[in-house]
């Protein structure tokens, strides 16, 4: 009978101690768990954190450098959260994160690129020398992977005319009997100073005229001959010029020999010829140096001339008549044996 009592009062003795150990256990979980009542940091716009400090025990060279936000995995609310605006509005703000993969190949799309038509615009000043000026216009083309520079193309420049002033000039008409069109024969015309004669060198429509076709054509056109003096010539003061007038009036001067200007378009460039440049009268000229080239037959007395290329800029077109101006700046009278049409290529 005792047993039986020992042992209940041993059961119930081991029930308390188990409910008093999980009554305790639960206070014990609940007081680890419960946040402080009172706790303060120092962070404020002065903030006195430090997050480097640790570290500085550790490295002489300093803390750890801030993550770039770049790098860091976006928040889940990264997409949703709203900056709000000034009237009470909002605006959806996104954080762009740019994810490069190595394992990619970059493609490569053809760019549509501009080119360029230029169109060139020329005034002629008081010295015969055109200014220009350029108007660029692009257009678009799909030109692919290529980029092409612009390709200019001018235009013509304006052409410069001149006039016979009679009041200081006086015709030769018909022209001088010893003035030949074609080929020299060693006997020359003499125009005095301050007159000027108009040749047609169709002779009166047997022949072609000269054409003009433009800069394109570098080709020489004319050949102007003067008195042969036995192993040259002595270029005087002389002005030519071609017309589609018979009175030669206006007219497109194609070579002028006594102002001072080189005369590029002849092979009577002061240059080319290593003369005093400012085009003296009566300037001794070699043979070796005229049209046309020894060991030739005949005179070799003459000056080539490209019309297309004259300062002057002549239209293109035909033109029939040759003037020749002995100016009255020139010291004695101007000897020409003969003009000539030729189609003869620059030298190279």
């Amino acid at each position: 009978m005792k047993e039986k009592e020992h042992e209940s009062r041993d059961l119930g003795l081991m029930v308390l101690i188990l409910l008093l150990g999980l009554l305790f256990m639960l206070v014990a979980g609940q007081k680890a768990t419960q946040l402080l009542p009172d706790w303060s940091i120092p962070a404020d716009m002065n903030s006195n954190l430090d997050p480097n400090a640790r570290f500085r025990s550790r490295s002489e060279s300093g803390g750890l450098e801030p993550l770039r936000p770049e790098i860091l995995t976006p928040p889940t609310w990264n997409d949703s959260y709203l900056t709000p605006m000034p009237d009470g509005a909002a605006v959806e703000t996104t954080i762009t994160v740019v994810v490069f993969d190595p394992s990619a190949t970059p493609s490569v799309t053809p760019s549509t690129s501009p080119t360029t038509t230029v169109t060139v615009t020329s005034t002629p000043n008081p010295t015969n020398t055109p200014t220009s000026t350029t108007t660029t216009v692009p257009t678009n083309t799909n030109t692919g992977d290529k980029d092409p520079r612009p390709s200019p193309t001018p235009s013509l420049p304006p052409p410069v005319t001149s006039t016979i002033d009679t009041s200081t000039l006086s015709e030769i008409a018909p022209p001088p009997a010893d003035l030949d069109v074609g080929s020299p024969d060693g006997t020359a015309a003499n125009l005095n100073s301050g007159t000027y004669t108009v040749v047609d060198v169709t002779q009166g429509g047997v022949d072609p005229a000269i054409t003009v076709v433009g800069p394109s054509d570098t080709n020489y056109d004319l050949v102007y001959y003067e008195w042969d003096t036995g192993s040259g010539i002595m270029l005087d003061d002389v002005i030519v010029g071609i017309s589609q007038d018979s009175d030669g009036d206006p007219y497109y001067e194609v070579f002028n020999w006594g102002d001072g200007n080189p005369d590029e378009n002849t092979s009577a460039d002061t240059g080319d010829l290593g003369v005093d440049p400012s085009e003296i009268d009566n300037q001794a000229i070699a043979y070796s140096d005229l049209y046309p080239d020894p060991p030739a037959p005949g005179p070799q007395t003459g000056i080539l001339i490209d019309v297309d290329n004259a300062d002057s800029h002549p239209p293109p077109g035909d033109y029939p008549y040759v003037v020749i101006i002995s100016p009255s700046t020139g010291g004695d009278a101007a000897q020409v044996d003969a003009v000539e049409l030729v189609d003869e290529p620059p030298p190279p």
